[in-house]
């Protein structure tokens, strides 16, 4: 999971989504306005933090 800036031009990882459904814990200090989109992308578990981009699902946040 991760959240992105509408642009692209950042994102921030979540964490690993288990199932249908997740719950994540938001780093302190994150403007929310500003990473405004969610993605869930499949990933390597191969030491490489980076995003993979292969997006499986990608929208908007709704809080």
């Amino acid at each position: 999971m991760w959240l992105l800036k509408p642009d692209v031009s950042g994102l921030v990882s979540l964490g690993t989504l288990d199932g249908p459904t997740g719950r994540f814990d938001l780093p302190a200090g994150l403007d929310l306005d500003e990473f405004s989109v969610v993605d869930v992308s499949e990933e390597q578990f191969d030491g490489d933090p980076a995003h993979s981009g292969d997006s499986i699902v990608r929208g908007p946040l709704q809080a």
